[in-house]
């Protein structure tokens, strides 16, 4: 941390005090951008390694996709009126 005054403020072109000096606002921006795009970054990598994670954790349970199209059903499925008569069956 600068002295107040000391070589490192002196040295830069600070106003004495502040240690730091932006002329223009670029420099600031600059930080500000780069800082938020790290950010992003960052973000999006964690939410890819979250997915692959998940992945990696559920595809040993994950059945073949022959295995869901051929999936043969337990039991009938009866559909009745309101006044409890029946309509139809669907399945065996």
């Amino acid at each position: 941390m600068p002295r107040v005054g000391g070589y490192y403020a002196q040295r830069s072109g600070a106003q004495q005090g502040t240690g730091r000096s932006f002329e223009n606002g670029s420099d600031a921006m600059k930080r500000v951008l780069a800082a938020l795009l790290a950010l992003l970054f960052s973000a999006a990598a964690a939410v890819t390694m979250g997915f692959a994670g998940a992945y990696q954790f559920l595809a040993p349970e994950l059945p073949e996709a022959a295995a869901l199209r051929s999936v043969k059903s337990q039991m009938a499925l009866r559909i009745y009126s309101r006044g409890g008569k029946f309509i139809a069956q669907i399945g065996e």
